[in-house]
């Protein structure tokens, strides 16, 4: 899929722009296979811009099978792996604790057997206006599928 290979693409509005584009085909068959397992996949990566653009898209994707990898790279020892992980995570969960790895494992052994729509719902009464946004986008949309 020449889409997946954009999301790597070293031009950051390629990239970005892929992002975008690419959230309409995860109904598609072999989606999950195709561009989310190479997405998992490139979170294990040497390299660490190759590791924040596949975070940056997990949590664009809303990939919840992802929390836990992403979890672990928020103490990346590159800050900029780190921060793509823990904003990815904010995308997810419409949780902000930072690029603190207990933190975050605390929240997901406390919610991950909970809806993403429940962590929505939460995310309304999230003290940040634009969680409190996101998470209503994201009901609407819901309700609309």
């Amino acid at each position: 899929m020449g889409l997946r290979r954009c999301l790597f693409d070293p031009v950051s509005e390629v990239s970005s722009a892929a992002r975008a584009a690419v959230v309409p085909f995860k109904s598609v068959p072999g989606f999950d296979t195709e561009v989310l397992k190479a997405l998992r996949e490139a979170l294990g990566s040497a390299e660490p811009e190759r590791v924040c653009q596949a975070a940056r898209a997990l949590g664009r994707l809303r990939d919840v099978e992802a929390i836990s990898q992403l979890i672990s790279l928020t103490g990346h020892i590159d800050d900029r792996v780190a921060a793509d992980s823990a904003v990815a995570l904010t995308d997810l969960t419409k949780q902000t604790l930072g690029d603190s790895p207990r933190r975050w494992q605390q929240w997901w052994e406390g919610n991950r057997h909970h809806s993403r729509i429940r962590w929505l719902v939460d995310g309304l009464a999230h003290p940040e206006i634009q969680i409190r946004l996101s998470s209503i986008s994201e009901l609407v949309d819901e309700a609309h599928d």
